[in-house]
């Protein structure tokens, strides 16, 4: 997560340049060292320089976008040795843990170490360990253990007289980095240990009994390697748990077959049954049984793990298996506590790499680095930055560009306008958010791609899409002040033509961009020129049903947007957004004109697609953040393209607007509805992401999961 510094707005002159480093308070901050000249001291340093005590140096700090050219101007002076800025570097941090190295082949099978540098656990769950107990005084156990239970004889410690749930217990969740005996994939999670049998006596009744208390008790993961015949009442204790969200894990077995006859209660529908694999030869195990009703393969062959008395031993089979599916399980619901049961399986099921004997059972083997990352990157069109999520947005919405002619609808009072024919895409600047939201219904006439750029530079890769697309025009929006004449010169020297479209300010930009698709008598919308929300919640009709944006402010229409509602007089005007944002003066000097609006952005985005599409229905969505990120700038017309409506959330939550339109969306629809979430995690969290999956697609969990007497 970026670290961002809190500072007063400054202005820092040094020696013969001037640094504006004014900036918001929220504002990323970076460090520059100036070296200088042995032969040379500075005269003036102000307070927000700090003189360092190795050489003639100066740390100084400034805005992150202005870095570039603070470097550019200092290494002018020649006086100074060098310039640079500050370097991140990273801890060579590896598993401490002593028998790390007799774990690694397993580990990285998983790529669990790759897993680990995107790991960041926000709560540690608690994972039930159905088995014959556990060593109460591990070292590498004893303080993630809570609610022990002896389902064999409660109110007694569940001690482990067999060694084998101590054994499962270290795979899950032995403490890492500690120093001490063998890691976890999931670091060290808190552990129940249910005892449920010991060296004479395994019984259906305790099993059962023990997955009831570890239910009631609190366990988010039940891990069961333990098998046998199929038991009625052991099956409705697993139902019992999926019922209470509660996620099964069971070893499938060791009888080197596919016939689930003896491997309950894995072969239960509703419970994650697991494989066991041989890391060291990449084949499933010779033991393992197999067939359609297991899901994934883990491990199982020589894992290293805690045993009673304090100590450490290699066994073999699918019951050390499975604990390496509870402890990845564990993982993704440490990372992300709002998981629920199915989605966790769900996850790991389509994260799993293939194997040699992938063809034995339906996905493959579990892949801790794909898991965090389809967990972070589900039904998501994203990049880097901004530009680089256009850039994605552009590849899925169009497989081609068609050949189309730029000419206004409208050409008599419009003699001026540039004509022009091609294929074209539209680039405006990632800055200034109001020209990207006024061109959707230009951008849908020439079935043009919104691209985001820097003001001052073009990337590579926005050269390449244009060129992937076949583009031969591009229509840049805004001024030289937006986007300036050194892109338009790069352009052209690829081959490209370029077209201006301009305005002295974002109200003229609109004008002169909707004077290519107004049309005398028809209808304007009008949106607050300051307010990102709305405009973005209606670009999609805008752009579909051609209707042209222009912008207000609260209390005033600007001239050049008085000049356009006068030049077409359009016949209704559809004001989007409340009182607040654009006052009821406004509203009522335009013609014939309705207010859509709510209690706040998100209500006025449902309303907006409840007015233009009132008896539609739906075959997805596109979420984009409501908050001012540039991701979601290129929607609008992706959202026309592909014909999806766009709906708007919040950062870290789902509104009650949007919560309730997609749940009725849901309700209503025959079919299973597409998601699709525009930007990366900082501006729609994962977080939001898999509460969307959980309102869509609840009910098809239940179908792919649920137990048979369900």
């Amino acid at each position: 997560m970026k670290k961002f510094i809190l500072l007063f707005s400054l202005l820092l002159i040094y020696f013969i340049w001037d640094v504006d480093v004014k900036h918001a308070q929220t504002e990323e901050v970076k460090r520059i060292v100036v070296k200088y000249k042995d032969s040379y001291k500075p005269e003036a340093r102000t307070k927000f320089m700090k003189k360092e005590g190795f050489g003639n140096t100066d740390i100084i700090e400034v805005p992150k976008d202005k870095v570039k050219s603070v470097i550019s101007d200092m290494k002018k002076n020649k006086n100074i040795e060098y310039v640079e800025q500050e370097v991140e570097y990273s801890y060579f941090e590896t598993v401490n843990d002593p028998l790390y190295s007799y774990q690694r082949n397993d580990f990285n099978s998983m790529k669990a170490e790759k897993a680990w540098d995107i790991y960041k656990p926000q709560k540690r769950p608690i994972v039930a360990i159905i088995d014959s107990g556990i060593d109460m005084n591990h070292p590498d156990l004893k303080s993630l253990i809570v609610k022990p239970y002896n389902a064999m004889s409660p109110g007694q410690p569940p001690y482990d007289d067999l060694g084998h749930g101590t054994h499962v217990a270290g795979i899950v969740s032995a403490m890492t980095n500690n120093k001490l005996g063998v890691a976890s994939l999931s670091k060290g999670v808190a552990i129940m240990p249910v005892k449920v049998g010991d060296q004479y006596t395994l019984s259906s009744i305790d099993i059962a009994n023990g997955i009831y208390y570890a239910v009631d008790n609190g366990a988010n993961i039940i891990n069961i390697s333990i098998g046998g015949g199929y038991s009625r009442y052991v099956e409705e204790a697993c139902n019992y748990a999926y019922e209470k969200g509660v996620l099964v894990i069971a070893a499938a077995g060791n009888e080197e077959t596919n016939d689930p006859s003896w491997a309950y209660p894995a072969a239960h529908n509703n419970v994650l049954a697991v494989a066991a694999y041989d890391s060291s030869t990449g084949k499933m195990a010779y033991f393992s049984n197999y067939g359609d009703w297991v899901s994934v393969a883990a491990p199982g062959v020589n894992i290293l793990s805690t045993i009673p008395g304090g100590y450490y031993d290699l066994d073999s089979g699918t019951s050390m298996a499975a604990p390496m599916v509870t402890s990845l399980a564990a993982m993704l619901k440490s990372q992300e506590p709002n998981l629920s049961s199915n989605q966790i399986r769900w996850i790991i099921e389509n994260s799993s790499a293939p194997y040699a004997n992938d063809d034995l059972h339906p996905n493959g083997k579990i892949d801790a680095y794909a898991a965090l990352k389809l967990y972070e990157e589900f039904a998501r069109i994203y990049g880097a930055t901004s530009v680089e999520t256009s850039n994605q947005i552009a590849k899925e919405g169009w497989a081609s560009v068609s050949y189309k002619y730029l000419t206004p609808r409208q050409p008599s009072g419009n003699e001026h306008l540039k004509r022009n024919e091609g294929r074209f895409a539209i680039l405006a600047s990632n800055k200034t958010f109001p020209d990207s939201l006024a061109a959707g219904a230009l951008a849908y006439m020439l079935d043009a791609p919104i691209l985001l750029t820097y003001p001052d530079s073009i990337k590579d890769s926005t050269i390449q899409t244009l060129k992937n697309l076949k583009i031969t025009d591009v229509i840049i929006l805004g001024g030289p002040s937006a986007i300036s004449e050194k892109i338009n010169t790069s352009l052209s020297s690829q081959g490209f033509e370029v077209t201006r479209i301009s305005g002295n300010d974002r109200f003229k930009t609109a004008v002169s961009i909707n004077d290519y698709v107004a049309k005398t008598g028809g209808e304007v919308i009008v949106a607050n020129g300051r307010n990102f929300p709305d405009a973005l919640s209606v670009s999609r009709y805008a752009a579909l049903y051609q209707i042209p944006i222009v912008f207000v402010d609260k209390e005033n229409i600007p001239l050049d947007t008085k000049k356009f509602l006068d030049k077409y007089r359009f016949s209704k005007a559809i004001v989007v957004g409340g009182p607040a944002v654009i006052s009821d003066k406004i509203k009522n000097s335009l013609p014939n004109a309705i207010r859509i609006s709510g209690k706040d952005r998100y209500e006025t985005n449902a309303k907006v697609i409840k007015h233009f599409e009132q008896n539609s229905s739906f075959s997805g969505f596109i979420f984009a953040t409501g908050l001012n990120f540039p991701d979601a700038l290129s929607g609008g017309v992706f959202s026309a393209k592909i014909g999806y409506p766009l709906l708007l959330v919040d950062k870290d939550k789902v509104p009650y607007y949007t919560k309730n339109f997609v749940t009725e969306a849901v309700h209503n629809s025959s079919e299973s509805l597409e998601m699709i979430i525009l930007g990366g995690k900082a501006a729609v969290s994962p977080t939001i992401g898999w509460m969307l999956d959980k309102i869509m697609y609840s009910h098809l969990y239940d179908q792919q999961y649920a137990p048979s007497l369900y």
